[in-house]
């Protein structure tokens, strides 16, 4: 599951935003950092994680039942 975007990392390319089929991943115009919503839905897919240049999505293999 997604746990969490390192913004001391992320340099808000929206790259994870735009890799995420689920939308668990938006981002904050305002901040220039992306967030996560609806944590519950992520698939495990990594696809957020392998997508980001600068490591900094954090994704786990749990997944709740």
């Amino acid at each position: 599951m997604i746990e969490a975007v390192t913004e001391e990392r992320c340099n808000g390319c929206e790259i994870c935003v735009l890799a995420c089929a689920k939308d668990i991943i938006q981002f904050d115009r305002e901040k220039g950092k992306p967030y996560i919503v609806n944590r519950e839905r992520c698939t495990v897919c990594y696809k957020c994680k392998i997508s980001c240049p600068l490591e900094a999505i954090v994704v786990t293999d749990y997944k709740p039942a």
